[in-house]
């Protein structure tokens, strides 16, 4: 078992650092492919376990709602050359509005989820995320990531300086 599956799987409630915590510790002991859909993202020790994963090569991708996209967290994945989309949308309609995350850990893969944003003062908020590592969940996730994907428009690095 890995360090994740004995310690971390949840769930885990806001108000406190416990989400932000298990979310990072999630981060940290993927071995592949991180995928994060996430409505605001704001948090930059988050960002940051993000950018020591790409840094130590794992893949990461990013989605993010169009109302993200100006945010200086936002800007420093960019800066560090991780891909970000951004679901474009009708003012106030249509939101993307997911909050998960998936990546593999030694044995399997897991897929982080709940009400919980990944954002500066989500832990002054009562949300929560639980993580799943049922193969069918992850699956519907994965594939759920990828059509967000594919209908949103990949961020432009220079937009960002």
């Amino acid at each position: 078992m890995s360090h994740f599956e004995l310690e971390l799987s949840g769930p885990y409630f806001a108000p406190g650092n416990e989400p932000q915590n298990a979310i990072i510790q999630f981060i940290n002991d993927s071995i592949n492919t991180i995928q994060v859909a996430s409505y605001h993202l704001t948090d930059f020790k988050i960002v940051n376990a993000l950018i020591a994963a790409k840094n130590k090569g794992i893949p990461v991708e990013i989605i993010i709602d169009q109302a993200s996209e100006k945010w200086q967290a936002v800007k420093n994945l960019c800066n560090q050359n991780l891909p970000v989309w951004v679901f474009h949308h009708e003012e106030g309609k249509n939101l993307m509005h997911n909050k998960f995350l998936t990546c593999q850990h030694p044995e399997k893969e897991w897929v982080g989820l709940g009400s919980y944003n990944f954002t500066y003062n989500a832990a002054t908020h009562h949300d929560n995320i639980l993580f799943l590592d049922d193969v069918y969940v992850v699956k519907e996730y994965k594939d759920k990531f990828d059509v967000i994907k594919e209908i949103s428009d990949r961020l432009d690095i220079e937009m960002n300086d």
